[in-house]
């Protein structure tokens, strides 16, 4: 067996060998980026409304896929209360749904609770991977409305956040 001392290791500046160009492996996660929010809002609309909560992503590649992922705390004192998600790729003026359906037919609902007389707090997550097809830049909103007419469905009480998970995935 030989062994080998060495005081010091350098680079070699003359070198001319240098790494080739390597591409991220197919399902891995080449960027994350979250959104929160903290204050209640409340709606009676029965048409979708901005929660507030939304976030950009900018893919390196239009073969990347976004995984969207969502946490809401909420609450209603009826029916319930559904969630929508949109994106944009032209800078938020116009906005497309990601049809994703949702219990009991609600059409683009992606969550759905039952507050009951006593209203309790449920956190409602969900996630969806979104094969947008670009490398520009994208900003996903979540919206929100109630379920029935008569209800009111609150989000994100005061010792609780939203939350909004945008990863970039490898395609």
């Amino acid at each position: 067996m030989t062994t080998l001392y060495v005081d010091n290791i350098a680079p070699n500046l003359q070198s001319k060998i240098s790494a080739p160009n390597l591409q991220p492996l197919a399902g891995s996660v080449i960027q994350v980026v979250q959104a929160f929010k903290y204050n209640e809002t409340s709606t009676s609309s029965t048409s979708f409304v901005d929660t507030g909560l939304s976030k950009s992503i900018t893919p390196s590649s239009s073969s990347s896929k976004i995984l969207v992922s969502f946490d809401f705390p909420a609450r209603s004192n009826n029916m319930g209360v559904s969630f929508n998600v949109q994106f944009s790729t032209d800078g938020g003026s116009t906005y497309n749904t990601i049809t994703i359906g949702g219990p009991q037919g609600w059409g683009h609902a992606v969550g759905y609770i039952t507050g009951g007389s006593t209203a309790n707090w449920s956190h409602i997550t969900k996630s969806y991977l979104h094969s947008p097809s670009t490398s520009n830049t994208i900003t996903y909103k979540v919206q929100y409305k109630a379920i029935g007419s008569g209800t009111n469905c609150i989000i994100c009480d005061s010792g609780d956040a939203a939350l909004l998970t945008l990863m970039e995935i490898a395609g």
